[in-house]
Parts: structure tokens; C-alpha cells; sequence
């Protein structure tokens, strides 16, 4: 709303005076951004753009605040119940409020990350054989050690049933990993390669020429496993 006000021959004062608006998000599927998205594309892009705004002093308040709802709601609670179930009551009516205006003040500045271009950091893939056959063994040992657990569990203890049912399923799923197994998908060739990380989402990767060849080695490594009791 524009005002105007003239007196005399002062200078003219002109007032401009807007409304500010408030949108409330009901749902992630609201939000402009993610509106079109399938349900786990939503709740992937909406996790990573809530870890980035954390940097924002916004988000931390709006943090201590939804805590001291939740605080003095369960406060109130026991003040007029004088019980557990209204301490319960009165934390879970703090929380929802301090939920809420968590997220009114939350939300515009997480969707700042949202409508930035998401960063992905390249992968840097080393060759190294010796490294990558060290690391694959050791994840076949792994696969052989919980399949020969989950066989006991279901029953199967005769040893020497165990040994072989053992290592014909890991033989199996160690030939799909591999890529030795002929795979397609609408008519094309999936080839899956098998790679390890330096670290916990590291982008630092080793690898091997060819890909993995742990089918290869599946019925030495569960002989050596079941003589020396080290599985299950």
C-alpha cells in the first residue's frame, strides 16, 4: 500500500508499506523445488539440503527454540497432572509446536540449498591389484561367514550339508557381483564393477583391472574357513 502525504510545499514522504506473507509447508511434496520428484529423490535431496544449512545460525536457533517447547511443555504437563502420562502429553504438544516453528524458520533457508545445483565431488579411482584382491577377500569372508550363519539359523547343522550349501550360494552371489553372470535391462548389458572406498563416503576409490574374480575364490576360502572353525 502506497501513501502520500504533501504539506505545504515540504517535500513529499512516501510510505511504502507491503505485507508480508508466510507460506506453510505441509509437505515435502509442496515445496516448489521437489514438486515432481519421486518420493525418495524428495527425501535425499531434502536430508542433503538440511545437513548444508547448518552453517546458518538460523537453523540453530530455530533448534533451541523447538527444544524449549518441547521443555516447557512437558513442564506444564506435570504442573496440572502431576504424572508421568501428562509430562508425556505436555512434551509431545511442546514438541509439535517447536516441530512447527522449527520449520517456519528452517525451511527458507534450507531451500536456498535447494534450488542451488547440487555439488558432487569427483571419484578418483586407483588401480591397484594386490590392494583390491587383500579388500576383495576380505568381503568374501565376510559374505561366506553371514551365509553359513543364516543356514545355521535355519536349521541346517549337519556339517558337511552346511560346507556345500554354503559355498554354492556364495559362489552364486559372488558370480553376480563379479559380473559373470549375463544380466540385462531394457536390452542393455548390466555390468556391474566392484570397487572399494578409502574411507565412509570417500570419493578416494581402488580398483582393479577387469574387475573383481572373487567367484574364483570361493570354495578355497570356505575350506580354509570351515577347517579352521573361523566362520560363523
Amino acid at each position: 500500500m502506497n501513501s502520500t502525504w504533501s504539506v505545504g510545499t515540504a517535500p513529499e514522504v512516501t510510505f511504502d508499506v507491503r505485507c508480508i506473507r508466510m507460506h506453510i509447508y505441509w509437505s515435502l511434496k509442496q515445496l516448489p523445488e521437489l514438486a515432481g520428484l519421486s518420493r525418495s529423490e524428495r527425501n535425499r535431496r531434502w536430508r542433503a539440503a538440511c545437513w548444508r544449512s547448518f552453517r546458518h545460525w538460523q537453523i540453530w536457533v530455530a533448534l533451541a527454540i523447538a527444544g524449549l517447547c518441547s521443555g516447557a511443555g512437558t513442564r506444564v504437563g506435570a504442573v496440572l497432572g502431576r504424572s508421568f502420562a501428562f509430562s508425556l502429553l505436555g512434551a509431545g504438544i511442546g514438541g509439535a509446536i517447536g516441530g512447527f516453528v522449527f520449520l517456519q524458520i528452517a525451511t527458507p533457508v534450507i531451500r536456498r540449498y535447494l534450488r542451488a545445483p547440487e555439488v558432487h565431488q569427483d571419484m578418483k579411482i586407483t588401480i591397484n591389484s594386490h590392494r583390491f584382491d587383500a579388500l576383495q577377500l576380505r568381503l568374501l569372508e565376510e559374505l561366506i561367514n553371514s551365509i553359513r550363519t543364516g543356514l545355521k539359523k535355519a536349521g541346517i547343522t549337519d556339517v558337511q550339508t552346511l560346507r556345500e550349501a554354503t559355498g554354492n550360494i556364495a559362489f552364486s552371489v559372488a558370480e553376480i557381483i563379479d559380473g559373470s553372470c549375463v544380466m540385462e535391462l531394457d536390452g542393455e548389458p548390466v555390468v556391474p564393477v566392484l570397487t572399494f572406498a578409502k574411507e565412509v563416503n570417500g570419493t578416494d576409490l581402488v580398483a582393479a583391472k577387469g574387475g573383481s574374480w572373487m567367484h574364483e575364490a570361493v570354495f578355497g576360502t570356505v575350506d580354509d574357513m570351515f577347517d579352521s572353525g573361523s566362520a560363523g
